[in-house]
């Protein structure tokens, strides 16, 4: 229930459609998402993560996620993510093994607080509640065994899985499509 599917993302409303992975020719809508480079020589891949939009998060006033990297073939996802100040998300359940490095500001689990420069290792099945007072940006790498990455217990009962499809989709948005994104479980 909640989990992002290739059914789903294909009956979903149009303004998620032209970022699904699943079709071959997305309407031209927006502007486009040119905001890598990748080397011939050697294939490191450069993300501008200034040129990429943050993507508001559905219900959560002032908190916004920026998908820099959604490698399929390595199970690995990297993100930026804000809080605003008096942010308190919901429960959420690892399944894979996640780093968290605090930019600025501090966010919390219930086992301590992470201030700027802190860095937060997290295991497979740690299951917490992110916090901040003061607001707070980090950047997240995910490593997934599968295509499944986090587990979260939304506000209205429903379980969210954040999967590589979730994570795709949020990386092809642009700023435009962003601006009318939902989550299930956020109304």
């Amino acid at each position: 229930r909640g989990r992002l599917t290739r059914e789903s993302v294909q009956s979903a409303p149009a303004v998620l459609k032209y970022a699904s992975p699943f079709q071959s020719d997305p309407p031209r809508k927006g502007t486009p998402m040119t905001t890598h480079t990748t080397s011939d020589a050697d294939g490191t891949t450069i993300v501008h993560g200034d040129e990429r939009p943050w993507i508001p998060v559905p219900g959560f006033a002032g908190v916004f996620i920026k998908v820099l990297v959604a490698d399929e073939a390595l199970k690995q996802v990297v993100f930026m993510f804000k809080f605003a100040p008096g942010t308190v998300l919901p429960r959420h359940k690892h399944l894979c093994h996640a780093i968290g490095y605090t930019v600025s500001g501090s966010w919390r689990y219930e086992t301590g607080a992470l201030r700027e420069g802190s860095l937060a290792y997290e295991p497979y099945a740690s299951d917490h509640v992110p916090s901040s007072a003061e607001g707070a940006e980090i950047v997240v790498f995910l490593k997934s065994e599968n295509d499944l990455f986090l587990e979260n217990e939304m506000p209205d009962g429903s379980t969210f899985t954040m999967d590589m499809n979730f994570f795709k989709l949020l990386h092809g948005l642009t700023a435009e499509q962003a601006a009318e994104f939902r989550i299930p479980g956020l109304g």
